[in-house]
C-alpha cells in the first residue's frame, strides 16, 4: 500500500515520452554558462618562485610563541583570492579545527604580507582567481 503512494507521486515530477517500447525520461534543467576548457589557454595562479619558496617565505616570516611550552603539530588550510594584479585578498583560515586563534591570525597576516603571486590566466589575460586553497602544516617542538 505504501508504494502504491509514492510511485505515482515520483511521476508527476517527470516528464517522460516513449517511443515504440522505449521509455526516455527528460528533466527540465536550467541552462547554465559552461566553458569548454579544452579552447581556451587557463593557467593557475602560483607563488613566484614556486610552491618550495612559498613553504619556505611561510617559514621564515611566521611568528609565533608556543603556549605552555606544548609541541605544536597542526595542520591549516589557508583559502584566499589572487586578483588580476596578483595581490591576495580575502585571506581565511578554512575548515581547520583545533588550531590555537593566534596561529590563525598569525598565518593570516603572514598571507596577507605575502608577495604578489603571478595570477590566474584566461586566454593569456590575467584573471582573479577565487577561493585558492593551500594546506599548510605548522610543526614545532622542544629544540
Amino acid at each position: 500500500m505504501r508504494f502504491s503512494f509514492l510511485l505515482p507521486l515520483f511521476f508527476l515530477f517527470l516528464d517522460y515520452k516513449k517511443e515504440g517500447n522505449n521509455l526516455f525520461v527528460e528533466k527540465d534543467y536550467k541552462q547554465k554558462t559552461v566553458y569548454d576548457i579544452r579552447n581556451s589557454e587557463e593557467k593557475s595562479p602560483e607563488f613566484i618562485g614556486g610552491l618550495v619558496k612559498m613553504y619556505s617565505y611561510i617559514g621564515k616570516t611566521l611568528k609565533y610563541e608556543k603556549e605552555n611550552g606544548l609541541c605544536v603539530c597542526v595542520n591549516v588550510n589557508i583559502q584566499f583570492d589572487v586578483l588580476e594584479d596578483g595581490e591576495l585578498d580575502n585571506v581565511t583560515v578554512y575548515k581547520s579545527k583545533g588550531v590555537c586563534p593566534k596561529l590563525e591570525k598569525e598565518l593570516v597576516t603572514v598571507f596577507q604580507n605575502m608577495p604578489k603571486w603571478k595570477p590566474g590566466k584566461k586566454d593569456n589575460v590575467s584573471v582573479r582567481t577565487n577561493n585558492v586553497i593551500i594546506p599548510v602544516r605548522v610543526t614545532m617542538d622542544d629544540e
